[in-house]
């Protein structure tokens, strides 16, 4: 059993291999959690651990040990903080779930999707899980996709905003298995140089530039429609406080 300490710095990874070590210990932690029926709810980067440890909690050696770490093949990651977290019977279905919205409040806000913007009066936490660390995967691993085409493909659909489309994470980690564990070393040993971008959660054409048409035209089938015009108005009526109590009545009384 390793020991973890708490400071990732997911910026510091350099190298394809490093990201994708990091990308399936996470899709591996939320699939074990799902099948067990526990909505994490609280996914963003300060509820993670990674498998470095010092006892004098000293940063700077500690970011050295961490690059280290990495370059081998013994790094691993896993989601911690579970105050926020349910957990559900067994026989409750990853993809039909719904919880009252008011749970989806809880927690960190940062990477949370649309679900639950616009008055909804239900939501479903597995699928808000998948999505939370969809756009935490947008945020700091965009600058991967020229490398890694699919991970746009992956991206748009741990996101989309069309929740019965969304891939539950099963789906995202046999995605992740059936794309990317048999690549070549060469393409694993490709640098990668991260930056954070929340830009990316709001506007996925940026990281789908990054690719040539050619290839947005192979893997648009997994591509995230626009949001819909309705949508836009609606959020804008939202912004006005008799509105939104008008629609949250409506909305949680029909259930709609």
């Amino acid at each position: 059993m390793p020991l973890w300490g708490t400071y990732p710095y997911l910026t510091a990874m350099q190298d394809v291999h490093q990201v994708l070590t990091f990308m399936r210990c996470l899709l591996e932690g939320l699939s074990f959690l799902h099948l067990n029926r526990i909505a994490h709810r609280d996914i963003c980067d300060s509820n993670m651990v990674v498998s470095c440890y010092r006892l004098d909690r000293d940063r700077k050696p500690f970011r050295d040990d961490l690059r280290e770490l990495r370059r081998g093949t013994d790094v691993r990651y896993a989601f911690m903080d579970y105050d926020q977290s349910i957990q559900l019977p067994l026989d409750v279905s990853v993809k039909d779930c719904r919880r009252p919205s008011d749970e989806a409040w809880m927690g960190c806000d940062i990477y949370k999707p649309l679900d639950v913007s616009l008055g909804e009066s239900l939501y479903n936490p597995f699928a808000f899980d998948v999505a939370m660390l969809g756009n935490m995967f947008r945020v700091y691993l965009s600058e991967a996709i020229p490398t890694l085409p699919a991970l746009a493909a992956l991206f748009d659909g741990m996101t989309t905003h069309v929740v019965s489309r969304r891939f539950s994470a099963d789906e995202a980690l046999d995605f992740f298995k059936s794309n990317f564990e048999s690549l070549p070393q060469e393409v694993q040993d490709t640098p990668v140089t991260l930056k954070v971008n929340y830009e990316m959660m709001s506007r996925p054409e940026l990281y789908w530039s990054k690719l040539a048409p050619s290839v947005q035209t192979q893997w648009s089938r997994f591509r995230a429609p626009p949001l819909p015009r309705w949508w836009h108005f609606l959020n804008w009526l939202m912004q006005i406080p008799w509105c939104y109590r008008a629609v949250e009545f409506v909305r949680r009384t029909f259930r709609i």
